[in-house]
């Protein structure tokens, strides 16, 4: 099936992926897939639930991360 709106394409999330590693914000991965700051909001909270931890943290302690 044929859409109109890129949003519905089903490389939009892996698209999204490789943008966001590359360093790009928002409202850039936005602008360059045309589709709504709000869409890639919510493909990115869909998608990081999909995600597991490399490594099993301990409870109770601080980590840093960049």
């Amino acid at each position: 099936m044929n859409y109109t709106y890129t949003a519905y394409c089903k490389s939009i999330n892996h698209s999204i992926v490789t943008l966001i590693k590359e360093g790009c914000g928002i409202r850039s991965i936005s602008r360059i897939l045309k589709i709504s700051s709000q869409t890639v909001l919510s493909r990115l909270l869909s998608i990081s639930t999909t995600l597991k931890p490399k490594h099993d943290f301990a409870k109770g302690c601080s980590y840093e991360m960049d």
